[in-house]
């Protein structure tokens, strides 16, 4: 809600409270202030939001209504705005609360997850450097990279299909 990164508020969680409780309080935290967005964007009117966001928003929001579930997990995997804007984008356009709760919770448990294995090697790291496993850190690293990738391309051919359609619809 504050804008604070989440990857920072997860590696305080991590420190604070241990990697498997760490991760529970900050995707708890999460989902929280997710659902605070949405329910903040549900007084506004689709109108306005419209006008706001502007026209690169309008594209997302179509593809938002269209696809719910699958545009949400894909929006928070790779997000294309701040993570509050969002969610008063959604809860404004009514998209289903379950949709953008489960999409919120699925699209930002790798970055989460990411974010959890390196504040905890980072903390094995402090209080022993050949403790930490690169491994790991590389594939979480990995994980995350990949999945900017394919939603990001997922995002642009939905975006140019919704594009596609209005046009057809037009014509």
């Amino acid at each position: 809600i504050l804008m604070f990164p989440r990857p920072v508020i997860t590696l305080f969680a991590v420190v604070a409270f241990g990697p498997w409780f760490g991760f529970a309080y900050a995707m708890l935290g999460i989902e929280f202030a997710a659902w605070l967005t949405y329910v903040a964007g549900k007084r506004f009117s689709r109108d306005m939001v419209r006008r706001v966001a502007g026209r690169n928003l309008n594209r997302i929001i179509d593809v938002m209504r269209r696809r719910g579930l699958i545009a949400m997990t894909a929006l928070r995997l790779v997000p294309l705005a701040p993570f509050s804007v969002e969610g008063v984008v959604a809860g404004a356009v009514r998209i289903k609360l379950w949709h953008f709760m489960v999409g919120t919770a699925i699209g930002l448990l790798p970055g989460t997850l990411a974010a959890t294995i390196l504040s905890d090697q980072l903390q094995a790291a402090l209080k022993d450097p050949g403790e930490v496993n690169y491994w790991l850190i590389a594939g979480a690293v990995l994980l995350v990279v990949l999945a900017t990738w394919f939603v990001r391309r997922w995002l642009l051919n939905s975006s140019n299909a919704t594009s596609s359609d209005h046009d057809l619809e037009r014509a």
